[in-house]
């Protein structure tokens, strides 16, 4: 009995002893697993990244040349108005009526579409400098150029409006003020 009581602490004892080096190997193994899956997401998160940017690079690729078959439509058309209001001011001043109004508004015509092509020449710029910089490196200075390549599309955009509009309301009443 006396032999059961001295092994029975000695036992006791190497049960103590090993029981933490048992759970330290396991919970190095649990850490392994743990910065595996780590990893794991970090690649799939640059994957995705790149993902991304690659579209990104290629939308605004396309937006380029969108912008650009957009706007030789756009130039077209000025330039077919003009040569309509040319023409104009040309057979009505032979008849001998005053167009001094109406070669006004085309000098004015003249400056809105030339700061339409200004401005949008500032756009595609813009745009251009925003694939200049890595998509996810560039520490907001990508959005930044976005940001500004928006800001001047919407400028585009109002002189394009407002080329528009001042055909409609000023040259037309100042054409059908001639006709009459």
């Amino acid at each position: 009995m006396r032999n059961k009581l001295i092994i029975l602490p000695l036992l006791l004892t190497a049960l103590c002893l090993a029981a933490p080096q048992y759970a330290d190997a396991k919970l190095g193994e649990r850490n392994e697993a743990i910065k595996e899956k780590i990893q794991e997401r970090k690649e799939d998160r640059e994957e995705d990244q790149d993902k991304r940017c690659t579209k990104l690079e290629e939308s605004i690729s396309k937006r380029i040349t969108n912008f650009d078959n957009t706007h030789k439509a756009h130039q077209r058309q000025y330039e077919l108005m003009k040569e309509k209001i040319a023409k104009v001011i040309l057979e009505k001043a032979a008849e001998g009526k005053d167009v001094t109004k109406l070669r006004a508004d085309l000098a004015t015509l003249n400056e809105k579409i030339e700061k339409f092509n200004t401005d949008r020449i500032a756009f595609i710029d813009a745009l251009k400098k925003t694939q200049e910089h890595a998509c996810g490196d560039s520490q907001g200075a990508f959005k930044d150029a976005l940001t500004d390549a928006q800001a001047k599309q919407k400028l585009v955009l109002a002189d394009s409006k407002d080329i528009r509009n001042y055909y409609q309301t000023t040259i037309r009443a100042d054409l059908k003020a001639l006709r009459d």
